[in-house]
This record gives C-alpha cells, sequence and structure tokens, in this order.
C-alpha cells in the first residue's frame, strides 16, 4: 500500500472557555457550538412537525423545541428551549427569542425581558441584566435569587435524553480529572503563580494549568533553581496554550536533554493569565512504565460494532500491530475497552469533514471508570472515513501535544482517525495501526520529525530531519512512526521518542 498523506495535530480552538469552567470551577459548561451539515442547515435542529415550543419556552424533550435542543435538569426548571450558537435574532425560533452574547461561551438564544418590571418570565426564571446585551433575559432562578444559576450547559441536556442529545459536544460534566485533586486560586493580576508538590518516589510528572481565559505560560521554577523556560529553550511546551489557550498539559522531563529540568519537591509555575482564577492539577508517574490502556470508540466502521470488536479479527490484528510499534518504546497495549457512542453520534460523526468534527465527537468520550488507574487511559475515536472539506489528506487528528492525560467528556480529551483501510488487502490492518500510534505519539508529547513546510523540525536531538520535503521518501527520516506521511514501513521509534512515550503519566 503506498503513501498517504497523514495527520496533523489539531489548531482548533474548541470548547476552551468552557472547558476551563467545568474544571476549574466545579460548574457546568456555557453551550458548545454545533456544526453545520453540508447544506449549510445548523445541526440538531429539529425538522420535525410536531416541534411547537420556541427559545426559551419549557420543553420534555429535544422534539418539542423548534431548535432541537432542549436543556433539562435541575437547573433548567421545566426544561428550556435554546439555540446555540446563534449570530444574530434571526437564528433564534420564536417571535420573542433573540441571540444574547455570552462572553464565558458560546452566544444562544434566550426570552428577554425587562428588568424594571416583574412577572415576566415564567416560574423558576426570573429577569436578569443580559451578560453583554441591553435589556435583561430570563434566566432560572427565583426573584430573589440574586446569583441564579448560570448559563446552559450541555450536560443539562444530556441527563434524561443522552441517547437522543445532538449538542453533547462540551464536558459531560463528569470528567474524572477530580480525582487528580484539582486546586485552584485566584489570578489578581496579569502573571501568576502557584506552587505544586511532586512526591519523593515520582520520576516525571504533567503538571496542567486550566484557566477560564486566556493562559500564556512563562517558565517553572524548580525547587534548586532551574528555570523551565516556556519563552526560550522550552517553548515547546507551549503548544497546548497555542492551540487551545485556556490549558497547557505539561510534561516533565520533556526530553532527554532536559531531564535535570525534573525536580521532586516544590515546584512554582509562572504564567500570563486573562481570567480571575487559575487551576490545576498534577499526575506523577513512577518507572518501569509498561502499558497503555486505551479507550477505543468504533464510530461507523463498516463491519465492526463495539460489542465483537474484541473478537473482530482485523481490530485485534491492528491492536497487535500497535502494540509492536510500541514495544520499541518498552510499552505495551493493555486494557483495551470499546464503549460506545449514541446512535446520533456515530450518524453526525461516522464521517469527519472538519477539526470541528473532531472536537465535537471527542467530547462523547466518557470516564472509563472510578478509579485513578482507569482514568488515566487514552480515549481514541475510529470512524468511517475522513473526508475535510477542501481536502488537505487528514488521517487522524491529535487533540494537544501532549493531551492532558486523565480528563474525558471534553472536546480536547483524545484523537480521532479514520478506520477506511481496517481490514483492506495489502496492509490495511499495518497502515490503520501507524495511523493510531502517530496520533497516539502526538497524544504522548511527540511532533512530527518535520513539518510539511520544512520549516519546522522536532526538539529531539537524535531525530533525524528533512530539508527537501519535496520528494518524501528520501528523506532520512522517512520510515520514522512522527513522520508527516503515513506509510505501512513508517513504524520507527528513535530512543529520545522513546522516552518522551515513557514519562508521559498516560503510559504506566
Amino acid at each position: 500500500m503506498g503513501s498517504i498523506m497523514i495527520v496533523r495535530f489539531s489548531s482548533f480552538l474548541v470548547v476552551c472557555a468552557a472547558l476551563a469552567f467545568v474544571i476549574a470551577c466545579g460548574q457546568d459548561p456555557t453551550p458548545v457550538v454545533e456544526g453545520n451539515d453540508d447544506n449549510g442547515m445548523n445541526v440538531g435542529q429539529n425538522n420535525d412537525s410536531e416541534a411547537t415550543r420556541g427559545d426559551g419556552q419549557s420543553c420534555g424533550d429535544d422534539s418539542d423545541c423548534f431548535s432541537g435542543v432542549c436543556l433539562q435538569g435541575d437547573d433548567w426548571p421545566g426544561g428550556h428551549c435554546t439555540t446555540i450558537n446563534c449570530d444574530d435574532d434571526a437564528d433564534c425560533h420564536g417571535d420573542d427569542a433573540f441571540c444574547m452574547t455570552n462572553p464565558e461561551g458560546n452566544d444562544f438564544c434566550a426570552r428577554p425581558c425587562d428588568t424594571d418590571g416583574s412577572g415576566q418570565c415564567r416560574d423558576g426564571y426570573t429577569c436578569q441584566d443580559a451578560p453583554a446585551d441591553p435589556g435583561g433575559w430570563c434566566r432560572p432562578g427565583e426573584e430573589d435569587d440574586p446569583d441564579p444559576d448560570p448559563t446552559p450547559s450541555n450536560n443539562d441536556n444530556n441527563d434524561s435524553n443522552n441517547d437522543n442529545n445532538d449538542s453533547n459536544n462540551g464536558s459531560n460534566g463528569d470528567n474524572g480529572v477530580n480525582d487528580f485533586e484539582i486546586e485552584c486560586q485566584s489570578s489578581p493580576g496579569q502573571q501568576v503563580s502557584f506552587d505544586f508538590e511532586v512526591s519523593d518516589d515520582a520520576d516525571s510528572y504533567m503538571v496542567v494549568p486550566i484557566s477560564e481565559g486566556l493562559i500564556t505560560p512563562l517558565n517553572i521554577t524548580t525547587p534548586g533553581g532551574e528555570t523551565i523556560n516556556f519563552q526560550g529553550q522550552n517553548s515547546f511546551q507551549a503548544a497546548g496554550a497555542q492551540m487551545f489557550g485556556v490549558i497547557n498539559p505539561t510534561v516533565v522531563p520533556a526530553a532527554p536533554q532536559f531531564d535535570y529540568q525534573f525536580e521532586t519537591g516544590t515546584n512554582t509555575y509562572t504564567l500570563e493569565n486573562d481570567a480571575s482564577e487559575i487551576c490545576w492539577y498534577v499526575i506523577e508517574s513512577q518507572d518501569p512504565v509498561t502499558t497503555i490502556d486505551l479507550n477505543v470508540y468504533l464510530v461507523g466502521v463498516p463491519g465492526v460494532s463495539p460489542d465483537d470488536a474484541e473478537n473482530d479479527i482485523n481490530v485485534q490484528n491492528m491492536l497487535d500491530e500497535t502494540e509492536d510499534i510500541l514495544a520499541q518504546a518498552n510499552v505495551e497495549v493493555g486494557e483495551v475497552r470499546f464503549p460506545e457512542v449514541p446512535a446520533s453520534a456515530e450518524d453526525n460523526y461516522s464521517i469527519i469533514r472538519s477539526e470541528q468534527d473532531v472536537s465535537e465527537l471527542i467530547a462523547y468520550s466518557e470516564d472509563p471508570g472510578d478509579t485513578a488507574d482507569e482514568l488515566v487511559s487514552a480515549n481514541v475515536f475510529i470512524t468511517e472515513q475522513f473526508s475535510f472539506s477542501g481536502g488537505g489528506g487528514a488521517l487522524g487528528i491529535s487533540l494537544g501535544i501532549p493531551g492532558a492525560a486523565g480528563l474525558h467528556g471534553t472536546g480536547i480529551s483524545g484523537v480521532a482517525m479514520t478506520g477506511e483501510y481496517l481490514g483492506t488487502a495489502g496492509g490495511g490492518n499495518k497502515l490503520t495501526a501507524v495511523i493510531l500510534a502517530h496520533e497516539l505519539g502526538h497524544f504522548l508529547g511527540l511532533f512530527h520529525t518535520t513539518e510539511q513546510t520544512g520549516t519546522s523540525m522536532s526538539p529531539l536531538y537524535d531525530v533525524p530531519e528533512c530539508d527537501n520535503m519535496s520528494n518524501p521518501t528520501a528523506c532520512p527520516d522517512w520510515g520514522n512512526l512522527m513522520f508527516p506521511s503515513a506509510d505501512t514501513n513508517n513504524d520507527e521509534l528513535h530512543p529520545d521518542q522513546s522516552f518522551v512515550i515513557g514519562v508521559n503519566p498516560l503510559t504506566k
């Protein structure tokens, strides 16, 4: 099978503000953007003629609402129809609904009211000033409640109607990262520092700063006075903040040449933050590492379902091939789970057409269990096909370099890839394994050996670089797993790459 242009890591800003909100503050996120289908119709819109409710009106389920979205749960008494990600009032359903600007997330449609009057909102709702628009909106809460519950959450629409939820593309409100002791502190100025502890028995760690606003990582100061400079020689470690704005998973040590930067004890992380609070969590790793656990979501892959995946010869052969590749880093595939996505997600995302599709699909990931060991596992979404509009040749995408370990149920909680070559002749299972291992490599912290432009290289010393990407098969890094083109022979890992895989706490 010939070479095929491969994967890239995402630079798409997904549900960042909402993600930070739910993790950092323990509250529900604001609504997240739904993608558009090929006809320009907002995905999630209800075309059922039985729908009778406009935005802001009560509802029992999605089918009641013209928009196709009914927010439910204790936070939304009687249900609340809304249109998520509106551009103006014309997008709203109902004569008296307006598109409300939401500074903390995606704009949505609500019922207007006059804050000088009373009795304009239905039971369980009160008229409050709109956050960035003139006038007020009917917000959940009672008249005497000075601070009613915040703006809509996809989790509200997820409690009683999970299998028919076309708007579940943010956090599922159930991420187990809380088991890793999230800490928060106020951030009164633009620059803020926080201390975190690394235990004596750790050999590496990941620290994950999270904010409601944009962050710029500056440095970590170790107990011995070393500075890990994210504006200098360690600038590649600011990739998370550059891609997503509000989160920056940081592994120390990041590469063999930076082994000296790892120190136990009290370390100090300094960054710029334009929000009033900064939160973080830490996951440690101890040698030796031997396994990586996977949560494999099969989304419309022909001929195989989650129920029969454990006995499917092609799936198992592909996983064996993946394990053979990772064995170069002394890592084997550990427990593999095959959770399901709702039928609506399979209908919408079995063919991936954009980076937004990727983030919306990955947000369907769920906590694989309650223990820290179960939570420290990688989510992999294998779809029927990647078919990006405008071309581009992407076969997979990783949401992070590295991704945030232990984080599930958000739009950056894993990787997604095509399954179109699974079971095909001429090495299809091996090629699928190469794509999977390549994406996992990104999520564990590996960059491409050389980018397609030929101007950006891996920070690792022992990885060869290419100065003429017009003839890729002649490049010295052709054959490496992290070369930016897929080929059944591109499966090699160098020792420095194995080091990066081993220090990430996802390998355990």
